[in-house]
């Protein structure tokens, strides 16, 4: 391993040992900058040269915070829908920066509408739920379930009222 402050022929070994590593992973997955950052820094390259590894591949294409956001979204709300707070969230995880983390979910949800997708949800729940519970324990269920899928509580509680409104003990 490598202190901060190697230098010589053997940081530039070690640096470009660490940027074929990398581009290796590449290959395999996309990734964001934090994490070629957070794996350059694992093989024991300090923060500047994990940085400037980071910054040559970005400047190379290699690394695209904005493209990685943006169809790691999309792949989130094909699976099951969810609300901005957990897209935030799980962007954030990822170490996307705020402002690019923003724009891929407005993006992603500018032609869904939130209240259909929660209602979608709280429908499905419902129906796992089925009658094995009071009709009070199976709101508070779905609200629970569409506020950890980041839905607003505005959102979260005119779903449950809808779907409730056509949950019989079970049938919805």
């Amino acid at each position: 391993m490598l202190s901060r402050d190697a230098r010589g022929p053997e940081k530039k070994d070690a640096l470009g040992a660490a940027r074929r590593h990398v581009v290796r992973l590449l290959a395999k997955r996309a990734m964001t900058r934090a994490g070629v950052i957070a794996s350059v820094r694992r093989r024991g390259l300090g923060e500047d040269d994990a940085a400037r590894v980071a910054a040559e591949l970005e400047k190379r294409g290699l690394i695209d915070d904005r493209a990685y956001a943006a169809a790691y979204v999309r792949g989130l709300l094909a699976r099951k829908p969810a609300g901005r707070a957990l897209l935030m969230a799980k962007l954030r995880q990822r170490g996307i920066e705020g402002t690019v983390a923003r724009a891929a979910v407005e993006s992603a949800l500018k032609e869904r509408d939130a209240g259909e997708d929660a209602l979608e949800l709280a429908t499905r729940r419902l129906r796992v739920i089925g009658s094995t519970v009071d009709r009070a324990a199976a709101a508070r269920r779905v609200y629970g379930l569409l506020a950890r899928r980041g839905f607003e509580a505005e959102v979260c509680g005119e779903a449950v009222r809808k779907a409730m409104k056509g949950w019989e003990g079970g049938y919805c």
